[in-house]
């Protein structure tokens, strides 16, 4: 896990000893980049995903492979109730906006699970990582940026 400053959305590591620093949120490494973009642009965000290619897995010494206990399927930012985003630039290849309060609140999200092939998984996942990374650097600054 990282963390992201509350104010000045710095980016740390995380610790180690599963405590967040004060002041600080926790989020998906994957995640973090694109995330930090959007709240210094004045997109606030309350929530995301990165995903999580392995799932939790059991490794079951008497078992030939790993047992899913449970995969995330879709990356997803959720954006504070307001924050709209611009029609330009286009979202990132199979991204989809979803309204999750009608016109009040939104989320950007795209599936990904392959459960056959993990590895697959991951690295669809890093390719939409870059993707998002690289469409939340276009963005221009949010109209209605709070200082």
């Amino acid at each position: 896990m990282a963390y992201i400053h509350k104010e000045t959305f710095d980016i740390t590591q995380g610790i180690g000893n599963g405590t967040i620093p004060q002041d600080f949120f926790e989020i998906d490494e994957l995640i973090a980049l694109p995330v930090q973009v959007l709240n210094r642009k004045g997109y606030s965000t309350i929530s995301c995903c990165s995903g999580h290619p392995f799932g939790w897995l059991l490794n079951n010494p008497n078992a030939e492979e790993y047992e899913i206990l449970d995969m995330t399927g879709e990356i997803n930012i959720i954006f504070a109730e307001g924050i709209s985003l611009p029609s330009s630039p286009e979202l990132p290849h199979r991204f989809v906006i979803q309204e999750i309060k009608t016109g009040e609140q939104y989320k950007i999200s795209r599936g990904f699970l392959d459960v056959n092939n993990a590895f697959k998984t991951a690295r669809n996942i890093l390719e939409a990582m870059e993707q998002l990374y690289e469409w939340t650097l276009k963005l221009p600054e949010y109209k209605n940026k709070q200082a």
